[in-house]
């Protein structure tokens, strides 16, 4: 895979969707710690970039 390429793009979509699909369905959130730290995660995540296209 060469960085920029189309390939590249679509790999890196491919490996995100499902290397986030599989975090959220093995993690059980047990304290109160990892609530918030996760809700703090989502909130910054929303703002990023997922690629140079992205609407965010």
């Amino acid at each position: 895979m060469l960085a920029g390429s189309p390939d590249a793009d679509r790999c890196i979509r491919y490996l995100a969707k499902y290397l986030t699909k599989d975090i959220a369905e093995c993690h059980t959130v047990e304290t109160v710690a990892q609530e918030q730290h996760v809700e703090r995660l989502l909130e910054a995540l929303r703002y990023e970039p997922c690629s140079p296209r992205c609407a965010n």
